[in-house]
């Protein structure tokens, strides 16, 4: 499951008569690619007309070394912006459609590597506590938007349960 996405573009560029040292130079550089694309998308999306910010951080999110160890852990940290911009996008618009976004794209990070999974619960608890804190919302909203994060944690760990409880 985990080299899937890998394996069937290796597989379809070898079908048009590709080398194998440009298929692993394309599947080595596609998730660095997304990687940069999404958290440029998402740093526009918070520092609105500020587009030199947006090409710095997705310059910087792409060049971390902290990826280049395993395929696995490319194409999880390239989806870690996304996982962020779905629980932003639940936290200002309450709706919850983004909370399923953001439930099912932490599962798939969680299934391609369980450590940058780690890291996106770490960085999603300290968004939605920053989000709380700094954007004061009545008590009667408080409750129920707790609520629903934690059915879609519970959400997360079903649908990963494959993955987490042989670890614990």
């Amino acid at each position: 499951l985990n080299y899937f996405g890998y394996n069937f573009w290796g597989a379809v560029l070898a079908k048009f008569g590709f080398d194998w040292n440009y298929i692993l130079r394309f599947i080595m550089f596609y998730p660095i690619l997304i990687g940069f694309i999404i958290s440029t998308l998402f740093v526009s999306r918070i520092f609105k007309n500020n587009v030199i910010v947006a090409l710095i951080f997705g310059f910087v999110f792409s060049i971390n070394t902290f990826i280049f160890a395993w395929l696995n852990m490319m194409a999880a940290y390239a989806i870690l912006p996304i996982v962020i911009l779905a629980l932003y996008e639940y936290l200002n618009k309450k709706k919850i459609f983004w909370l399923l976004i953001f439930s099912l794209i932490f599962a798939y990070t969680l299934f391609y590597e369980i450590r940058v999974g780690f890291i996106a619960f770490l960085l999603s608890v300290i968004l939605t506590v920053f989000y709380w804190v700094y954007n004061p919302m009545p008590r009667k909203i408080f409750l129920p938007q707790l609520t629903q994060l934690a059915f879609s944690l519970g959400a997360v760990s079903l649908l990963s349960a494959f993955f987490i409880f042989h670890l614990l």
